[in-house]
């Protein structure tokens, strides 16, 4: 029988990401706790789910995880409350043969949750062995603050089956097809 594979959560507050680091991101360590799928609360996947239909749908209103347990393909998951304890956003990665691929990453519609995200995927690309992939409003906020992948070197670290469909004139941005939504 194939044992499922564990996942990482790690919650914290929006107050606390200014003060601390995410090397343990990479590493996989505390704070994260591991849970087996079916122990992950449906209330926080729920939350998750929502918070991220409101977002993404802003940006495509063709979503690309249409089912909230079509979240579990991302297995560390870092979710950040607000002080009445509900999801003010979140960062969901996957673990991929180059190290850990940052993949979803969402802000409740307040100042300090937007701030508080922005700060972590800022310290989170700055950890040794992560990487991702940023639409360009993000990229905007995250731009001189973490380290930056030619476009040429893209296809490389997202292999396998990451297809660069074209390269801008900078060498700094590139196209590609995402499954069900084009380039």
């Amino acid at each position: 029988m194939m044992q499922a594979k564990p996942y990482k959560i790690a919650v914290t507050t929006v107050d606390s990401v200014k003060r601390r680091s995410f090397g343990w991101l990479a590493t996989g360590g505390k704070p994260f706790v591991q849970l087996d799928p079916a122990d992950i609360d449906d209330d926080l996947v729920d939350s998750v789910f929502n918070l991220y239909k409101t977002v993404y749908s802003q940006i495509n209103p063709t979503l690309f995880i249409r089912d909230k347990y079509a979240l579990l393909k991302y297995t560390r998951w870092i979710i950040l409350i607000d002080d009445k304890k509900l999801v003010a956003g979140f960062l969901l990665c996957r673990e991929h043969k180059n190290g850990i691929k940052l993949g979803l990453t969402a802000a409740a519609d307040s100042k300090e949750a937007k701030k508080a995200v922005v700060e972590l995927n800022r310290k989170a690309f700055n950890v040794a062995g992560v990487f991702g992939e940023v639409s360009p409003p993000l990229e905007k906020m995250l731009k001189g603050h973490v380290p930056e992948l030619k476009a040429s070197d893209a296809a490389k670290v997202l292999q396998p089956s990451k297809e660069i469909i074209r390269v801008s004139k900078d060498g700094k941005h590139y196209w590609r097809d995402i499954k069900n939504i084009g380039e």
